[in-house]
């Protein structure tokens, strides 16, 4: 009860947390849109969806391989890839990392398997700086096309090799720190997001639909050498993926933000199936967003490899909703698999909001005034109705 009381005081207040990096270990970690770039919110999760905590402010988060360094993009610009890249260590406070006060496209970044060094896409190239120097001296690693497009490192921790992609050409690789980079064959234009499997085989990676650039469809895998290219997903027509993908320790699991069948969340995805994941299966809803691609960002999903995802399980006829008071998110949780259909009344009775609502669920509250409201559930599978008050600071 205690850390959902600060975390609604945290999001009220708009201030920086202090949660230890080094205990984000092993959660789900991940970030939410906020009203603004200086609201985003970068939370964790248990790996049955459960637990949702707020950590700091900021977008796009990635911990180190040790657990040393929780890095993620912070600053006032709309576009987030234009911010800086802060650091939030053992230390607690966040701070910046590196200062991208000359404005150029900032995506993604990944730590090297020691965790001494970060690798980020800036300019259109990669650069790497030390981690444990702070806005310290930059250097260039010549990568992919140049064609100022390359973007999105990622790391293998088997061999420190690099993959990126460049949406106007595929996948690349080269060592780490580079210079030396290559095609990787049979990847092709709008092939993007890539990740490598634990044992450094596989690239795993998202195809984007056929003339909707940066608009993601269905999950693929190839070797690096371009041999073997397999299809995971096969998603019906407007279902739609998140840019970052992830897979987990034991190789079993594709993890990403997606939208499927009109619902937004995280989603796992079996990783080697012997036919096509066509729906994946859900771990968290966050059915406020109306999309996956806008700034709802996976960074590490290490536990999922060890637990099932089943959603939390609540008393029967019980439903919940917490944190309670809070500013901004507040989850719903409801027992059984039904749909309901949620209103919010003010002290005076008057409708405010309305949505549907599944067992487990994340919805924004900021969109409402201050206040104290009674919120009626009505079970559309049952014909039931359950009542709940929540006081909005």
């Amino acid at each position: 009860m205690k850390n959902k009381i600060l975390l609604s005081t945290l999001f009220a207040l708009g201030t920086v947390n202090t949660v230890q990096a080094q205990n984000l270990s092993g959660k789900i970690l991940f970030s939410l849109p906020g009203t603004n770039s200086t609201t985003d919110s970068i939370c964790t999760l248990e790996p049955d969806g459960s637990g949702f905590t707020f950590i700091t402010h900021g977008s796009r988060p990635r911990l180190s391989p040790t657990g040393t360094y929780l890095a993620f993009l912070y600053g006032t610009d709309t576009n987030r890839s234009l911010n800086h890249i802060y650091f939030k260590d053992v230390t607690g406070a966040p701070y910046q990392y590196f200062d991208n006060g000359s404005k150029f496209n900032l995506f993604n970044f990944d730590f090297s398997p020691s965790t001494d060094k970060l690798i980020f896409d800036w300019q259109g190239g990669f650069y790497n700086q030390l981690s444990n120097d702070p806005n310290g001296q930059t250097l260039n690693n010549t990568s992919g096309a140049g064609d100022n497009f390359d973007e999105y490192p990622r790391i293998c921790k088997v061999d420190s090799v690099v993959v990126s992609h460049n949406p106007n050409f595929g996948l690349y690789t080269m060592p780490y720190p580079g210079p030396t980079n290559g095609l990787v064959p049979n990847t092709v234009p709008g092939d993007l997001s890539p990740y490598w499997s634990p044992d450094g085989q596989w690239i795993y990676y998202a195809k984007q639909y056929p003339g909707a650039p940066y608009r993601l469809h269905n999950i693929y895998r190839i070797h690096r050498d371009g041999s073997n290219m397999q299809q995971i997903t096969n998603l019906p027509n407007n279902d739609t993926l998140g840019m970052s993908l992830v897979v987990t320790k034991n190789g079993n699991w594709v993890v990403a933000p997606a939208r499927i069948n009109g619902v937004t969340g995280l989603y796992r995805f079996n990783a080697h199936p012997t036919g096509f994941d066509t729906t994946g299966q859900l771990i968290r809803a966050f059915n406020y967003l109306s999309s996956p691609t806008r700034n709802f960002w996976l960074g590490n999903v290490d536990s999922v490899a060890q637990h099932t995802l089943d959603v939390a399980v609540v008393s029967a006829g019980t439903a919940k909703i917490f944190p309670n008071p809070s500013a901004d998110l507040v989850t719903i949780q409801i027992p059984g698999t039904s749909y309901y259909d949620l209103t919010f009344f003010n002290a005076l009775g008057q409708k405010c909001k309305e949505l549907t609502v599944s067992n487990y669920q994340t919805i924004r509250v900021s969109d409402i005034p201050a206040g104290l409201y009674f919120i009626e559930l009505n079970d559309r599978e049952n014909k039931t109705s359950q009542k709940l008050q929540l006081l909005k600071q």
